[in-house]
């Protein structure tokens, strides 16, 4: 008998850790962010503050929690975040700044507490910053781009407090909703 040699297979492509499966998966993710963030984009010309995340918040966190479900890998959230609004960079550039930093920082607080997305606590912490903190960064990024909060924001701080609250709740219920669904898909055999 000879044993001919075997050659192991060639690994699978991989850019920054991620296969080509993982980019797919959360490309598509992305996009069904992407159709939900369009439903706030005419109430982008109400000067109200956060009227726009509140309606799109829990789109972004349901579908980000679903990608964290799906794909369970260290950049995950930014990476839909930069893909969700980079066709927004032409219209409404300052949208692309707001989640890709909220999504960055999401990363750096996630992975500096849970190490990793395998936990169930890390991937709803994940998703549900992911919407919680776009506020804060677009507050910060008004201030320091428009100069003041007031000439651009009716109600500022009130309006602040309102949208964190109701948007956390909203936000909260989207990422249980989302881990339901994924659980329900998984049982039924349509997702693995």
């Amino acid at each position: 008998m000879t044993n001919t040699p075997q050659t192991p297979s060639p690994a699978p492509a991989t850019w920054l850790g991620f296969s080509l499966r993982d980019i797919v998966d959360i490309a598509i993710f992305a996009a069904l962010a992407f159709v939900g963030m369009c439903l706030g984009g005419p109430l982008h010309t109400i000067k109200i503050f956060g009227i726009q995340t509140l309606l799109t918040g829990p789109f972004i966190t349901f579908f980000s929690m679903f990608a964290l479900i799906k794909v369970r890998k260290p950049g995950t959230v930014t990476l839909l975040s930069a893909i969700s609004t980079i066709i927004l960079i032409p219209m409404h550039p300052t949208a692309f700044i707001y989640s890709v930093i909220a999504g960055a920082l999401v990363e750096l607080i996630a992975l500096a507490v849970f190490r990793s997305y395998d936990k169930r606590g890390a991937r709803l912490t994940s998703a549900i910053l992911r919407s919680v903190l776009q506020i804060p960064v677009q507050v910060a990024y008004t201030y320091l781009v428009v100069g003041s909060l007031a000439t651009t924001f009716v109600g500022s701080t009130v309006s602040i407090m309102t949208v964190l609250v109701v948007g956390l709740a909203l936000f909260i219920g989207s990422a249980f909703l989302a881990e339901k669904v994924a659980n329900e898909l998984r049982k039924s055999g349509r997702m693995r």
